[in-house]
């Protein structure tokens, strides 16, 4: 059966239904969770022992649980003492629909500076004004759990930015240049707050990231050395 994710508990899924042609005490039948699979049904699932109906216990997360969960249930003559337990079972897959309920996030690999510089404050990007143009200040990665168009990203840079640029790459890969007429002087400008918007295809979920951008006095740029920065939710 589907249940899509994040819809409230349910107190029936489904039944499941076994019968006995014995009589009597022989005929009645209880219901419950396999051993092997008793620790991640009950998580998640109710299952009544006399009726056999299945409810949820919480909402189903698809990032969590992945796209279906399945387990056994096991139907048995009640415990007497006496006769011998009869058993049949039953492979209940519940497929959990995803929906676009998450917002993209974002990692920035800032490339340092040489002379021993790295990059500031963790938030930070430092770049060297005498850097030529074109020259790549940082690689960014964005990425969204959720399938589909609704883990489709695109990026760009907010606002009219004369000194830098944002080019993608491939998939969810993009890098932060230097403009390519525009020269940096920290003379002139000391910082710049840029603004990277990415909203994914499906529907059209967005999130904005600031990345705070300082200039460094005249030093070469080396790109063998680099400090990750993470922006999430």
């Amino acid at each position: 059966m589907d249940v899509v994710e994040n819809d409230p508990p349910s107190s029936s899924l489904l039944a499941v239904r076994a019968t006995d042609p014995d009589l009597g005490h022989n005929a009645q039948v209880v219901y419950g969770f396999s051993r092997q699979s008793g620790v991640l049904a009950s998580s998640m699932f109710a299952l009544d022992a006399r009726t056999g109906v299945l409810s949820s216990l919480d909402p189903l997360d698809f990032e969590t649980t992945g796209s279906s969960v399945a387990f056994d249930v096991v139907a048995s003559n009640p415990v007497d003492g006496i006769s011998a337990i009869r058993t049949a079972t039953a492979r209940v897959t519940v497929n959990v629909i995803d929906v676009n309920d998450n917002r993209p996030t974002l990692r920035v690999d800032a490339a340092a500076t040489g002379s021993g510089i790295q990059t500031g404050s963790r938030n930070t990007v430092r770049v060297p004004e005498n850097c030529p143009p074109d020259s790549v200040v940082a690689h960014l990665s964005v990425t969204d759990p959720d399938t589909g168009q609704g883990g489709r990203v695109d990026c760009s840079l907010a606002g009219n930015h004369a000194h830098f640029r944002l080019v993608h790459i491939y998939d969810a890969e993009f890098q932060l240049l230097t403009s390519s007429t525009a020269t940096l002087d920290r003379e002139t400008a000391e910082n710049f707050r840029l603004v990277i918007a990415c909203r994914d295809h499906g529907l059209k979920l967005f999130k904005l990231f600031v990345i705070p951008c300082g200039i460094l006095s005249s030093c070469r740029l080396s790109s063998a050395r680099q400090n990750s920065t993470s922006y999430r939710n």
